[in-house]
């Protein structure tokens, strides 16, 4: 049962830097929030727009903050840019991307002209 305080809620879209963590540091409350979330069956997913790390490398960041993650509620640039390419019909793309990402990227064809 959903607390008074999510009620006609049916989702939370939740930022990374300054929301969950600080400084690679679990905010206060940030796995309170979570678990609250994963208790009441309230569906999430964390975003971030960090280019840096891949969609398992900033899931495996939280973990080691403290947070009780799942890779795939985590959305970063690649995993959406995955999508808006592939759904697009045309899968080729220049990837200036860390080849850390470039897992998250699977299905577009690097267009290296």
């Amino acid at each position: 049962m959903r607390s008074r305080r999510l009620s006609g809620i049916s989702g939370l879209i939740i930022d990374v830097d300054g929301t969950l963590l600080a400084h690679e540091r679990a905010i206060p409350g940030a796995a309170e929030l979570l678990a609250a979330c994963t208790r009441q069956g309230m569906p999430y997913r964390i975003v971030t727009n960090t280019t840096r790390r891949s969609r398992a490398a900033t899931a495996a960041a939280l973990r080691s903050a403290g947070l009780a993650v799942a890779d795939d509620v985590v959305l970063p640039p690649a995993v959406l840019a995955r999508r808006l390419i592939l759904d697009s019909g045309r899968p080729r793309a220049g990837l200036l991307v860390p080849e850390e990402v470039r897992g998250d990227l699977a299905g577009v064809l690097e267009d290296a002209r």
